[in-house]
């Protein structure tokens, strides 16, 4: 489990991309210590840490140790191929699933949406629930300060959530593109309570949605139960802050594509898989589907 890996800076607009390239042009940027990645990346020693944080806890780098370098994962090649800049809405919501399902690295994402079960947070609730988690999965049980947690907590909710800005503001950089989803909103301005909110799913791709049902099915299963789309951890339901309704709404508009189809006979409710493809290819035919939209609309 790890706490404050990113040193109180959430991912800021532009940050993976830049990291993404570079890393492909000086594979040890980080770890070679002839390297000076603040010179290199035009930010700061703690924002080098915790960009190198964020590719890590987004799944899009891995260490090679053997051979002390960072390489791109196959989801950050699909993507540097297909959404250079990170500017998908699609991109974000898929950025955001390898976040919060990253329980070893983003421990407190993965918290949020997948352990805790209420819709309404504030510092004080986040502070003592997740002491609480962790103390009960944690090897130690030892988590941080108050201070540590509070930090924390702050840059989850700058992750989701995005104060009006004017457009003219200088800072607007510093915005997370993850504010996109709008998964989190203010609930309560005077005591600072905040609510998760359902991604919208009509801009949910569908084929962005079965890549995630796919990764977390059991191994080797064509059918899967709906009611583990909704309640199991790190899928569409608890990912996204999804009802049954909403999840409904989502296998709806894949079975309309015709890639599963939804059995509701025999006492059954699950989704019947009819297009076996992996994660990285579904992510890759969402990423051909946009381009044909484009086609299209020429």
């Amino acid at each position: 489990m790890k706490i404050r890996g990113h040193e109180s800076f959430p991912i800021r607009k532009g940050w993976l991309h830049k990291g993404i390239k570079n890393i492909v042009e000086s594979p040890r940027l980080f770890l070679d210590k002839e390297e000076n990645p603040c010179d290199i990346l035009g930010i700061g020693t703690n924002m080098v840490k915790a960009l190198r944080y964020w590719l890590q806890a987004t799944q899009l780098i891995t260490e090679d140790r053997a051979n002390r370098h960072e390489v791109m994962t196959n989801v950050a090649r699909i993507i540097d191929a297909n959404d250079k800049y990170f500017e998908e809405f699609g991109t974000n919501a898929l950025i955001h699933y390898l976040l919060a399902s990253n329980q070893d690295s983003a421990t407190a994402w993965y918290w949020l949406f997948n352990e805790y079960e209420g819709k309404e947070i504030d510092k004080e609730i986040f502070i003592s629930e997740i002491n609480t988690y962790v103390q009960a999965n944690s090897r130690d049980g030892k988590i941080g300060s108050e201070k540590v947690l509070s930090d924390e907590f702050s840059c989850i909710m700058r992750t989701y959530f995005a104060r009006e800005e004017r457009d003219d503001d200088p800072e607007e950089t510093k915005l997370c593109p993850l504010t996109e989803l709008k998964l989190i909103g203010m609930a309560n301005e005077k005591t600072k309570m905040y609510r998760k909110l359902p991604i919208d799913v009509d801009s949910l791709n569908p084929l962005l949605a079965l890549a995630i049902i796919i990764n977390e099915r059991g191994d080797f299963m064509n059918e899967i139960k709906i009611n583990d789309l909704f309640y199991s951890k790190n899928n569409i339901g608890k990912i996204f802050n999804l009802d049954r309704l909403d999840v409904l709404h989502v296998l709806e508009k894949i079975a309309k594509l015709g890639h599963v189809s939804i059995i509701r006979t025999a006492g059954l409710d699950v989704v019947k898989i009819n297009t076996v493809k992996t994660f990285e290819q579904w992510i890759f035919a969402y990423y051909e589907s946009l381009n044909e939209e484009a086609v299209d609309n020429v």
